[in-house]
């Protein structure tokens, strides 16, 4: 009886002779999370679904699942938090996006929340129309869906529409969805470093862990990739578009491809003062598939859409929250139609 592995109360338990069990997998998971983030960045298009695998054991509902907080109840720690970009717009958008990951604290003035890891998972990241009605997607289905339906863990012979939609719009060099995957997992890879930390070096202050990696991986911290430009939220509708976007000031990588109307838009953020004929890098997006890349959204040509946006630099985000006078958004960007 000691030797198994006990449920008392629905909360998952382990024997204390099985506990290393539970932090070795978590330190494997973590490690996994970081490889498969690298191998992204290095091009790796496949990588998106070991990605969304790895972040269903870690975060995701189910049988198996959820490692990360079963760790938290284990070692009786308390859930790591995150703050999160504002919700979704829930009107009469046909897709809109939110409760992404971000880091500068200026971001509350754009609603940006503190979360707990539960809470977090349950938010809505995407809403979507599509010719079947009306769906919602909170962080936990997206992970579960991606997984289970586009080939990571299982493959289903039909998958979501909603999922192809997002991918007509990209952001940092990704489709939409390899996107809000590398995000997430930059985000659950910071929360299981905490957890592990708090779990095997309860007395060692936070700022003299270091990091925690399995045996033979080299695991490099995953970074937001901030000079590719952050995605904080989308809304669009049949005749306007608003998004959110931190940039890295000096930084002349970031791409922001958004699909309003029959022809994408490449938005590029410019400080002002910069050289306007500066030579700004694009970055073809990177995706496990490239089915939905040549068909944007087609909306009425005849209605006039307005575009509203708040592209900040992460360098006034943080000036802002440290002087303590909030700034809104800046506007300066270039904008060029690029034909598929």
């Amino acid at each position: 009886m000691a030797n198994r592995m006990e449920r008392l109360e629905g909360v998952m338990t382990f024997p204390n002779d099985r506990l290393h069990h539970l932090a070795g997998a978590l330190t494997h998971m973590a490690s996994r999370l970081s490889d498969h983030i690298e191998r992204v960045d290095q091009g790796n298009v496949a990588a998106i679904d070991d990605l969304a695998v790895t972040l269903r054991s870690l975060v995701g509902s189910g049988k198996g699942n959820a490692v990360l907080l079963t760790a938290c109840r284990v070692f009786r720690i308390d859930q790591p938090a995150l703050q999160a970009s504002r919700s979704p717009a829930s009107s009469s958008a046909y897709l809109s996006i939110g409760s992404l990951p971000v880091e500068e604290p200026g971001a509350k003035v754009h609603g940006a929340r503190e979360l707990r890891l539960s809470k977090w998972i349950q938010e809505p990241v995407l809403r979507c129309v599509t010719k079947s009605g009306s769906v919602s997607y909170s962080w936990d289905k997206f992970i579960r869906e991606y997984a289970n339906k586009w080939g990571g863990a299982h493959l289903d012979s039909q998958v979501p529409e909603e999922l192809y939609t997002i991918d007509r719009h990209a952001a940092a060099g990704l489709v939409m969805s390899a996107y809000l995957l590398r995000a997430a997992g930059v985000a659950v890879w910071g929360m299981t470093q905490s957890v592990l930390g708090k779990a095997l070096r309860p007395n060692v202050e936070t700022g003299d862990l270091g990091t925690f990696a399995a045996p033979g991986s080299d695991s490099p911290k995953p970074e937001y990739r901030k000079q590719c430009g952050q995605l904080q939220w989308l809304t669009l509708s049949s005749d306007s578009m608003d998004f959110g976007w931190y940039v890295d000031h000096f930084s002349q990588t970031n791409t922001l491809r958004l699909s309003f109307g029959a022809v994408p838009y490449d938005i590029h953020y410019q400080p002002e003062g910069a050289d306007p004929g500066a030579v700004f890098e694009d970055l073809e997006p990177l995706g496990p598939r490239r089915e939905s890349h040549g068909s944007p959204i087609v909306v009425d040509p005849s209605r006039t859409g307005a575009v509203t946006g708040v592209m900040v630099p992460i360098q006034t985000l943080m000036a802002d929250s440290m002087s303590g006078h909030p700034t809104d958004g800046s506007t300066a960007a270039e904008c060029s139609n690029h034909r598929n």
